[in-house]
C-alpha cells in the first residue's frame, strides 16, 4: 500500500493534474432524448425516449416469448407484436403532437402507445428503429470511453 492505495494503482492513474482523485462517474439513469418523427403527408411529432437497458430488453423478450407443446416437445415463439408493444410502452416517455383522426391530441399513456402501434405499425417500427440506435450510439460512445481510459478494457492497469 502506497497512500492508502493498493500498489497495483500508480498514482498518476488515480489522480487530476491538480492532485485530486480521479472519481469514475458511472451512469446511474437512463438519459431521455427527443425523437422528431414525420408520417406521409409530412405532419411531424415528437417522442421523448429512453433507450432501454440490456436487462429491460431481456425481460420484454422473455415476456413475449410464447410456448406451445406438441407430442412431449416445447415449441417457442416471438409474439413480435406484444414484444414491439411492451418495448413502446417502456422506451416512450411523453410525446408531442400525436393526434388521432378528429385532431384530438392523444394522451401519452400506455393504452395510447398500444394503439398507436397498432394501427400504425411501420411508423412505430421506425420510431423503435430510431430508440435502437440511440442505444446502438451509445453502446458504442462506452466502450470508446473504456478504450480511451488509462487502464485496458479489461479492468486492469498498464504497467510502465
Amino acid at each position: 500500500m502506497v497512500d492508502g492505495l493498493p500498489v497495483a494503482f500508480p498514482r498518476q492513474f488515480l489522480t487530476n493534474k491538480k492532485g485530486k482523485l480521479n472519481i469514475m462517474r458511472l451512469k446511474t439513469k437512463q438519459v431521455a432524448s427527443w425523437i422528431t418523427m414525420e408520417d406521409v403527408d409530412g405532419n411531424k411529432c415528437r417522442f421523448l425516449v429512453v433507450p432501454l437497458t440490456p436487462k429491460q430488453v431481456n425481460t420484454m423478450l422473455n415476456n413475449a416469448t410464447e410456448s406451445e407443446w406438441d407430442k412431449g416437445q416445447r415449441f417457442e415463439s416471438l409474439n413480435g407484436v406484444k414484444y414491439r408493444t411492451n418495448k413502446l410502452i417502456k422506451a416512450i416517455q411523453d410525446w408531442e403532437g400525436v393526434e388521432d383522426e378528429d385532431g384530438n391530441e392523444l394522451e401519452c399513456n400506455d393504452k395510447n402507445k398500444e394503439i398507436l402501434y397498432l394501427n400504425n405499425p411501420g411508423f412505430t417500427d421506425a420510431l423503435i428503429a430510431k430508440i435502437d440506435a440511440i442505444y446502438e450510439f451509445q453502446l458504442k460512445k462506452d466502450e470508446e470511453d473504456t478504450k480511451n481510459l488509462p487502464n485496458g478494457p479489461d479492468g486492469t492497469l498498464s504497467r510502465e
